[in-house]
């Protein structure tokens, strides 16, 4: 979707997202959580409006 959203630095919205996955080394919610917090701020840092997971 490329909605116009004057007040962004972008001229549109943009959608960043984590992902994150259970795993044995994830043992609790908060693990998961920081996981998912992580590769976020990983796929803004790459250009915003991209997913970032970690590799399967």
């Amino acid at each position: 979707m490329n909605i116009p959203f004057p007040e962004s630095a972008h001229g549109r919205v943009t959608i960043s997202a984590g992902l994150a996955r259970g795993h044995t080394d994830c043992v609790n919610a908060d693990q998961l959580v920081t996981e998912a917090d992580r590769h976020l701020y990983a796929a803004k840092r790459a250009g915003r409006n991209r997913l970032i997971s970690e590799p399967v």
